[in-house]
């Protein structure tokens, strides 16, 4: 468990959590589609407990984790690595955060944390993060922790801008092993 600004705490989801991850993507659900075609009308319990079942098989065959974003037991958002790839010991990560919880820092810092794992624990070589054209509070996330834009990709949909963190970046250049929470 990781404590981050505004009384959140960062830890792993179980099964426990999957109404209150119910009840934040369904309340969101509006503003989540925007960025995330999975967050229709239809995302239920069968999905939660889908996604919470993957997580935890992800974290078992030791290809990363996802992390829940939660103020008590309320689901805020979620941060996590997509499958590790170990053999060029490359990451990207992805996040979404509910409306509400936005513009206060609390991505950047819950997103500050993987990469500190990734580099730290993992010893990756470098850390993705590809966000949509239109999705300027995920570019924000990117830019405000250092990422370089790399270019751009299409996922034939849609337009995604790539970033890239190098590990030598991250350990002797901007970042290094501090952060300062944005306020």
């Amino acid at each position: 468990m990781i404590h981050l600004p505004h009384e959140v705490i960062l830890r792993p989801f179980d099964f426990s959590d999957v109404p209150a991850l119910v009840q934040a993507v369904q309340e969101n659900q509006p503003f989540l589609v925007q960025f995330l075609p999975w967050a229709g009308a239809d995302y239920g319990s069968l999905q939660a407990r889908q996604w919470v079942q993957a997580s935890l098989e992800q974290w078992a065959q030791n290809l990363g984790f996802q992390w829940g974003l939660f103020r008590g037991d309320v689901v805020l958002g979620t941060v996590g690595f997509h499958p590790i790839q170990w053999d060029i010991r490359s990451a990207s990560i992805g996040y979404w955060l509910v409306e509400s919880a936005g513009r206060r820092g609390l991505m950047t810092a819950a997103a500050a944390e993987l990469l500190a794992w990734g580099f730290n624990r993992y010893q990756l070589r470098e850390i993705w993060i590809e966000a949509r054209d239109t999705n300027r509070p995920s570019q924000r996330v990117a830019e405000r922790l250092g990422f370089e834009q790399r270019g751009q990709r299409s996922d034939g949909e849609f337009t995604l801008l790539r970033y890239r963190m190098l590990a030598d970046v991250w350990f002797h250049g901007r970042m290094g092993s501090y952060f300062v929470y944005p306020g």
